[in-house]
This record gives C-alpha cells, structure tokens and sequence, in this order.
C-alpha cells in the first residue's frame, strides 16, 4: 500500500508541474524515483538468496524476476507520463535516463550475490561482473549531461526573464515620454538587450515614399561620429539593400556576412563595416510602419533567439510609435494653421518663451521679423477671396522653403506672419527678411497678381530685453516700413535711442 500510494503521489504532482511545464518537475521525479526504486530492490533483496542458487520454488524466482526486471519498467512509464511540454523537456529525459540507469545497476548489482556463478560460462560471469560498472558509468554520464543541459536552460530561462523585465520596463516608461523619446528609448533598449554595435530605428515617410532614420544609438568607439552622422542622415528607398526589402515584403530577415549577402546593396560613399545584420519589421494590423536594423562585427553573430526578441521588441514599440504618430498629429494639428502649414500664434508664444530664455543663458541674439501684407485687400476686391486665400498660401509657401532648418515660421493672425531666428543678428535677420520679401513678390507676379509684404525686424538684446519687448519692437519697424512706402523690412531702433 505504502507503495502504490507514493507512486500515485509521485504521478499526481509530477503531471501537474510537466503539464506547465516547469522546471522542477525534474527535481520531483528525482526526488520520488530514487525511494520509489530503493523500495522495490529492497524488497528483491530480502528475500531467501538460495532461490537463485538452484534451491527454492520458480514461484519465488518469478516473483523476483518480475519486480527486478518491472521496476525499471515502472520507472520508464512513470518517467514517459511525466515528461513536461515545454523546453525543459531536454533536461528532464536526460536526467531520468540518468535515475533508470542507476536503477538498474542496483538491480545488476543485486543479482551479481544472487546467480549461482558455477552455472554459467566465462562469457556470462564477464558480463555479470562488469554490468554494475557499465550502468554506473552510463546513469553517471547522463546525469553529468542532464546537469549541463539544465545549467544551459537556467542561464537560457534568466537570460530572457531579464530581456522580458527590460520589455516590460520600456512599455511602462514610455506611456510618460513625448513622441521622440520614445523612439530614441526603443532604440536604446533594444541596442542594451541585444548587445548590439549599433541600432537604427527607420520609419515610412509617405510624402518623400523612403525609410527615414529616426533614432538611433551606436558605440562610438566601433563607428566614428562623422559616419554616424552620415548614415543617420542617409533616406533608404523601397526594395533598397536589405532594409528595403524588409520594408517591401514585411519579413525580418538575418544575414550573417553583409558583404557577402546577394541582397545587400551599399549606399552610394559609406564602406560596409559590419559583418552581421539583423532587421525586424515595425507594422500594426498588417500596415508597415518601418524598420528597426542591429549590427555586429564578426560573421553569424545573430541567432533565432536573438531574432525572436527583436520581432516581440518590434511589435511591442509598433503599438506605442502608431500611438505616439496620432498623438504627435493631433499636436501638430493644435499649433499648426491648416492654410499654410505653418505654426500658428499659439504655439509662437510658447517657443518665444523657450528662445528667449535660451539667449538669456547662452548670451546669444534672437531676431524676430514680423511680416504684413501689403495687397491683400487689393487682390480680394479685384480678384475674389479665393485668390486671396493663395496669396496668403504663396506667402507662407516662400517662407517655409527660404528659411534654415533652426529657423521657426508662424501664421501669427489673418495676413501678418513670423519669424523666429535663434543665434542671428541684424544685418543677418535683415538679409534673410529682404531675400523672403523678394521672392513673395516673384512668386506673386508669376501667379498673376501683384502681392507684397513689409517687414519690421526686432534683435533680442539690442532692441528689447524681453519677448513682449522684442514684439513690440518689432511691431514698430514694421509700422516704419508702412510709413516709409511698404514693401521693405526696417529693422527697429536700438534700445535707448
């Protein structure tokens, strides 16, 4: 009874924990097998020796050789119902392989004091000499190779829960981050997890129909700035190299020697440093959003496991970008005028207060030019509202193309704009204003009507030591340009003047 009873004990539990597929089922069949087969040899071995000596009943010899031979039978049931589902598998047959070995070297062990030696040849004593040695050798070889396995399985196991933690880490973090954060984080934390030399993330532009580079983190020791500066700067078309092709047919994709790989395509100045590449597809509900690239030196750096990561990563940050990209539209849409596409006033006041705190600190001059249609009402009354609405778009149209990229352009209220340039001082906000106003009046002519403007140009600190101050300032050289017969910039009078 005490028997059965541990046996359905030892079944029960095992069962459960193989069928979630946990770890420790190995360490319960160990623990239940190892009495359960001490058991029944203890039972073979106390029984009357002579019986296999050539005295006693074949009654008593069957008994024997039936729970001799059954237990390790028994085991391998035991073991087989238990194995668990999951990858732990490996560990837990190479482990119970190991325990049935040894069962039965116990068993061989006991029959060497049990068989009459006389009755059997040269051959057979050899055998049943070294039998207990030869399972011994073998459940300790398995066992060695079990302990191994389950060594490779707990460092795999910690391996991933801490690439599962960094995972859960970044979804929490990103739900405080502006839109750019949250790619340059992805970016990072991928680059950490991976180990790799460098991380980039691509997005689609639809306008442009290329791969923008977006964020990216390399080891500056591996790449120097000047190419990481290029190569972030570098718009992949679709179907180009590998990053095309991964974005054209949405399939990840490794390569373990980029030079060699027939799909890779090098970018026109730029050497092929890295020896391996893997790319993952970012798409939500079957719509591509882009790609994210890691590179290694060293040939087949990237495995499945690695790839594996990478897409759960990818599909991870593919919600939270889409989400980012509707929240940053509906911004933009808060501070944008729909007519131009320029900022609007709202958003001026907020980065004047940025800009204007920024010269203070770095001691740097802030020009701002304030900018007022001459025509309007003019090209309204003699040629319709609608080629008015074009005049405000052609004027708002020049502004975007002829200003730098540190330059800001704002729609400040019906036909009166902005320009906001940090790090620039007078003569050169008045050269920027008066080439603007220029081609206004070019671009006017070349749509048939005749459209100027007038400026006033205001510099932070030589006209004004504040953001209301300098718009003031402003306002008054444009009205000075008015007075003086429109379509000109003035720049306003020093402070003090």
């Amino acid at each position: 009874m005490y028997l059965w009873r541990h046996l359905r004990q030892l079944y029960g539990t095992a069962r459960r924990w193989g069928n979630q597929g946990h770890l420790a089922v190995v360490l319960s069949v160990l623990a239940g097998l190892v009495p359960f087969a001490g058991a029944v040899l203890a039972f073979v071995l106390t029984a009357d020796q002579r019986l296999w000596s050539g005295a006693g009943s074949w009654t008593g010899i069957a008994l024997r050789l039936f729970l001799g031979l059954g237990a390790p039978l028994i085991l391998v049931v035991l073991w087989y119902r238990s194995r668990p589902s999951r990858r732990a598998i490996r560990v837990y047959d190479w482990l119970g392989a190991g325990v049935l070995a040894y069962s039965v070297f116990w068993l061989s062990d006991a029959l060497k004091g049990m068989v009459d030696h006389g009755q059997m040849g040269l051959w057979g004593q050899f055998l049943l000499e070294i039998s207990p040695a030869l399972w011994a050798v073998a459940g300790t070889t398995l066992l060695i190779i079990g302990t191994v396995y389950a060594s490779q399985e707990l460092t795999s196991e910690r391996r991933e829960r801490q690439r599962l933690e960094a995972l859960m880490d970044f979804t929490r973090r990103i739900t405080s981050m502006d839109y750019q954060t949250i790619l340059n984080d992805a970016v990072r934390h991928l680059h950490h997890l991976l180990q790799a030399d460098a991380c980039v993330l691509y997005l689609w532009n639809d306008a442009e129909q290329v791969l923008v580079p977006v964020a990216g983190h390399h080891d500056e020791p591996v790449y120097s700035q000047a190419y990481i500066t290029r190569m972030m700067a570098f718009k992949c078309p679709l179907g180009f190299g590998i990053t095309g092709w991964v974005m054209r047919t949405g399939e990840p994709y490794i390569s373990g020697d980029v030079m060699a790989d027939p799909m890779s395509q090098a970018v026109p100045g730029f050497s092929r440093d890295e020896k391996s590449c893997l790319l993952a597809p970012i798409q939500v509900e079957g719509r591509r959003l882009g790609v994210v690239r890691l590179t290694r030196r060293g040939l087949n750096q990237f495995d499945q496991d690695d790839l594996d990561l990478a897409m759960s990563f990818a599909n991870q940050a593919a919600m939270v970008i889409e989400h980012g990209r509707i929240v940053k539209e509906l911004s933009d849409l808060s501070i944008t005028d729909s007519m131009t596409g320029l900022h609007n006033q709202r958003y001026f006041h907020q980065l004047l207060a940025v800009e204007v705190d920024r010269s203070g600190r770095y001691g740097s001059p802030l020009s701002l030019v304030l900018i007022d249609s001459d025509s309007l009402k003019q090209v309204n009354d003699a040629m319709g509202h609608q080629r008015g609405d074009e005049f405000i778009r052609i004027i708002g149209q020049v502004i975007k193309e002829h200003i730098r990229l540190s330059d800001h352009a704002f729609r400040y209220a019906g036909d009166e704009f902005l320009l906001l340039l940090p790090n620039t001082g007078p003569e050169e906000a008045f050269a920027v204003a008066d080439r603007v106003r220029g081609l206004i009046e070019e671009k006017c002519l070349d749509a048939g009507m005749r459209g100027t403007v007038s400026m006033g140009i205001a510099v932070l600190p030589v006209h004004a030591h504040d953001g209301e101050s300098l718009l003031a300032s402003a306002d008054r050289a444009l009205y000075e340009s008015k007075r003086r017969g429109k379509n000109r910039a003035t720049i306003a009078d020093p402070l003090g003047a």
